[in-house]
């Protein structure tokens, strides 16, 4: 009887220990899921900020191409300041560059995560000094 008693008491103690290891082993499981998911947004956050920032930096190369393009023109035919091709250009340039810089405000509305607050800064210095040029 005793032997039976003890018995079971060990396997009550066994089960306690395998229950005792499946609520750690949920907890961490758990853990590992909250930070996953605090990865998953910080990653997304970043990857949009990336998407405005890069639209930004094509839109500007395009309007410094449309504005390098019209230049030439101008030196290559300095009879006809005025003509059709040159003010296309310069139209496209001025619709470009409107559009990166919807895209920086785009950029600049969403919050910068506090590990990036010192590049958004240095971004926010460059940005303005290649627009007032």
């Amino acid at each position: 009887m005793i032997n039976r008693i003890r018995v079971v008491t060990l396997l009550v103690m066994v089960l306690g220990v395998f229950a005792l290891l499946q609520l750690i082993s949920g907890s961490l499981f758990f853990s590992s899921l909250h930070h996953s998911q605090k990865s998953f947004v910080v990653s997304n956050q970043l990857r949009e900020q990336q998407g405005e920032l890069t639209s930004t930096w094509d839109l500007m190369l395009q309007t410094r191409i449309n504005l390098s393009r019209s230049a030439v023109r101008m030196m290559m035919d300095s009879s006809n300041q005025q003509s059709n091709a040159k003010v296309e250009l310069l139209d496209s340039a001025r619709k470009t560059l409107a559009q990166a810089a919807t895209h920086y405000k785009k950029f600049k509305s969403m919050a910068p995560l506090p590990e990036m607050v010192a590049t958004s800064r240095n971004i926010d210095e460059k940005y303005k000094t290649i627009t007032q040029r």
